[in-house]
């Protein structure tokens, strides 16, 4: 894939969700595709998606063949989920927050397990085996692989876009070739008439 021609269906295949349920990355087939970089801690950025959530809506009530694709970049998943209460558009899934929140969990029960046993079992609890010390790292090397996953894969979709800075709004063709990549402007000036106009190229 050229950093000019995208296929949507490949790129976003499996990172889709929708206020909590998955978005086959087919539904992008045929369609005029926006993605939607931005940050719940980001100024401009809440200043400018109310305008783009309402021509967003337009644009499907006025049934455009069109999408907008919203991937984050918050630091955790709080930000994340009240960002994207609103967002009538699917987003790469954030789960980030999710790998630690296990991880987190795994070491509280450690502690509290650790605290209940009786006998030789509270104390084998207490000072772990090898056998335990093994599967810990193990455990904990699995939370860490899925969290730098699922890191690469919202920074590598920044880095295929070339996005130097957000609010960014880049937006792809049916072809797959990109249209603009500061559709910001576009929506800003222009609103839905903005969206009309790349589904008639």
């Amino acid at each position: 894939m050229s950093a000019s021609n995208f296929d949507v269906t490949k790129l976003f295949e499996g990172k889709l969700a929708l206020k909590g349920t998955d978005v086959p990355a087919s539904s992008l087939a045929g369609k005029v595709v926006a993605v939607y970089f931005s940050a719940h801690w980001c100024p401009p950025c809440r200043a400018f998606t109310p305008t783009l959530i309402k021509a967003y809506q337009a644009a499907k009530e006025q049934g455009l063949p069109f999408e907008l694709i919203f991937v984050s970049s918050d630091e955790d998943q709080e930000g994340f989920d009240e960002y994207t209460a609103d967002m009538p558009f699917p987003s790469v899934k954030f789960e980030v927050s999710g790998w630690r929140r296990r991880g987190s969990r795994g070491r509280h029960g450690q502690r509290a397990g650790s605290g209940r046993g009786r006998g030789g079992r509270g104390s084998a609890l207490a000072h772990p085996s090898h056998h335990h010390l093994l599967f810990a790292c193990f455990f904990l090397s699995l939370c860490v692989f899925g969290l730098i996953q699922e890191e690469d894969a919202r920074s590598q979709l920044g880095e295929q876009f070339s996005v130097r800075g957000i609010p960014s709004l880049q937006v792809i063709g049916k072809d797959g070739k990109m249209i603009t990549t500061d559709g910001r402007t576009g929506i800003s000036k222009d609103k839905e008439a903005a969206i009309k106009a790349w589904c008639e190229l």
